[in-house]
């Protein structure tokens, strides 16, 4: 009987747990948003110019690992040439995003915008390191 009970609540916490995963792109999106709202007073026109564009980009980047992914099933790791291909692919992708994020944002905010991802970028590469 214990053993049937924690099995059940096993596949129940597995289940919310997986739930959660796929709420999580929407909620990111939301935690972006008020995060530069705060940190870049965006006004509400702003907020609501920004909000496809922080969606395209979460769906971009998990596109971007379903194709690696599959590329890693299929013939194990992707070729210098795929993967160059894959790297132009997000380099062009951001810098069309960032064309239209400064478009959005005023010079001020733009530049700590700017600083803000280099800063997170260095943040992401130093949690890499300890890996």
């Amino acid at each position: 009987m214990k053993k049937t009970v924690g099995i059940i609540l096993l596949i129940l916490s597995f289940t919310l747990t997986a739930q959660a995963q796929k709420k999580s792109g929407k909620l990111k999106v939301q935690e972006t948003l008020k995060q530069m709202t705060t940190d870049l007073n965006l006004t509400e026109e702003q907020q609501n110019k920004l909000m496809p564009l922080l969606i395209a980009k979460i769906a971009d980047k998990e596109l971007l690992a379903k194709k690696k992914k599959a590329l890693k099933a299929s013939s194990g790791k992707p070729s210098k040439e795929e993967s160059e291909k894959m790297k132009g692919e997000k380099a062009a992708k951001k810098a069309t995003r960032n064309s239209k994020i400064a478009s959005i944002l005023n010079k001020e905010q733009f530049e700590k915008f700017e600083i803000m991802a280099k800063a997170k970028k260095e943040n992401a590469k130093k949690k890499d390191k300890q890996k």
